[in-house]
């Protein structure tokens, strides 16, 4: 009897332990499944991530932020096996991209024969009439040659005290001198014909209070006191690309 029960129990455990081996296996079996599924995803995604429209479309982004990555990209899809609407349109924004260059620097270039020191200067109107906080970006060359080198800019900020508009304006914020790239360089050719612009087509010439905006270039002549150029608009309007270039010297 004892002998019987025995092969009993053994036969059961013999049988538990089949079956768990069984689901072992078939565990297994899932995971392997599910790792080449994921693998195949992961693929596939590396692929799409590789594809033209995607990489353009990482390229486009990139233009006003690494004009240098961006042409590379362009030039990986360019140099693809492939011809496509793709390539097409890479050649396209690299000869874009080359115009607007070209054009930036002979601004540029032109702009600073005149002088070394360009002002661009934004004040606020926290203080009604009586004004409010003074931003300063100053954009210097440092020359390579006659008229041409790179742009260096300083930005500073005087905050105004409306409780007591007597007391002097104290520098809030002073960076260092810090230097522009050639889409940082294109930034500063669209503030100052933004502000000529809005200048130009400016309705209001009486006004008590509002944003005071200015454009100044320094004459290179020493003897000569006034500035080559002069442009000042008030009241004036929310400068957008003067704050933009704020942001891109404060965040180098």
């Amino acid at each position: 009897m004892k002998k019987r029960n025995f092969y009993i129990l053994l036969f059961f455990l013999l049988s538990l332990f089949s079956c768990n081996n069984d689901k072992l296996e078939k565990l297994e079996r899932e995971k392997k499944e599910i790792s080449l599924e994921l693998q195949s995803v992961k693929q596939e995604l590396d692929s799409i991530k590789k594809s033209n429209p995607i990489l353009f479309e990482e390229a486009l982004k990139l233009e006003n932020k690494n004009l240098k990555k961006s042409i590379e990209i362009y030039t990986k899809i360019i140099k693809s096996d492939s011809l496509s609407l793709w390539n097409s349109l890479s050649e396209k924004r690299i000869l874009r991209i080359q115009e607007l260059n070209d054009t930036t620097k002979k601004y540029i270039k032109n702009l600073f024969c005149l002088s070394d020191t360009l002002l661009l200067t934004h004040r606020n109107e926290k203080c009604g009439e009586w004004g409010g906080d003074y931003e300063e970006i100053k954009i210097t060359l440092h020359t390579k040659g006659v008229s041409d080198g790179d742009l260096y800019a300083q930005y500073t900020k005087y905050t105004m005290n409306c409780d007591s508009i007597e007391e002097p304006m104290k520098i809030s914020i002073r960076t260092k001198k810090k230097k522009l790239l050639i889409n940082e360089e294109r930034l500063v050719k669209e503030c100052i014909e933004d502000l000529l612009k809005h200048k130009l087509n400016n309705p209001n010439w009486i006004c008590h209070s509002g944003i005071f905006n200015s454009v100044i270039l320094k004459d290179r002549i020493a003897f000569v006191q006034d500035p080559a150029i002069v442009i000042s608009d008030y009241p004036s309007f929310y400068w957008t690309n003067f704050h933009k270039l704020t942001k891109i010297i404060l965040n180098k």
